[in-house]
């Protein structure tokens, strides 16, 4: 059966987007077998093998324990299928064929883009280096340099911290963050906005009592 990019977005679970779909079908290299006119202007939409789609679209769900989540999973992707070669110590990434596989955004971060999708090149150094990357954490340059990506400048941390260090200020520990945020004065009721000094009573109750 053959689908278009749309169309397996549409049917594929653990879901993915169209533009993940693309990325998907340029890693696996599945080529189109044919064109389909869908009666709109432009040009008409590529077809695909369905059954490769989702062979590849498995294989790939199956390498992470976030699948589809983020863009992490195109980083072990490319890895896994020998498609990208990491050297994590220079901090360094190259294609096949020899060239290098990162290109220099305006942030000056650095990018490994697949089709429409990328991801950053500080991520798939560390998931080369260490593996996959848990949810909620995020890679921090120490130095602050966005382009350096050698693994011994590369740290994971938490959203919180890694803000915290983006402006020059100490990481916070669990116990710190807990009583910052119990001093926040509580959401009007009325606001409907959630208000966490509940939880967090309760759950720096529980890391004090030791639980």
């Amino acid at each position: 059966m053959l689908m278009t990019f749309t169309e397996a977005a549409e049917i594929l679970e653990p879901p993915v987007t169209r533009c993940q779909v693309r990325a998907l079908v340029a890693i696996a290299g599945i080529e189109s077998c044919s064109r389909r006119r869908t009666g709109r202007s432009g040009r008409p939409a590529l077809e695909f093998d369905g059954d490769a789609i989702r062979q590849a679209h498995a294989e790939e769900a199956g390498r992470t324990l976030k699948q589809f989540a983020d863009n992490d999973w195109i980083a072990s992707a490319l890895l896994a299928r020998g498609l990208l070669r990491a050297d994590p110590r220079a901090g360094a990434l190259w294609w096949r064929d020899g060239s290098r596989a990162e290109t220099l955004r305006s942030d000056l971060y650095g990018e490994v883009r697949i089709g429409p999708q990328a991801v950053g090149a500080h991520r798939v150094v560390w998931i080369a280096a260490d593996g996959e990357i848990p949810p909620a954490m995020q890679i921090n340059h120490r130095n602050r340099l966005r382009w350096d990506n050698r693994r011994a400048n590369l740290e994971l941390v938490s959203f919180g911290n890694n803000i915290r260090h983006a402006h020059g200020k100490p990481y916070l520990t669990y116990h710190q963050a807990i009583h910052e945020l119990v001093q926040l004065p509580p959401a009007p009721p009325e606001t409907g906005v959630f208000s966490a000094q509940p939880f967090v009573r309760a759950t720096g109750s529980k890391c004090r009592a030791g639980n």
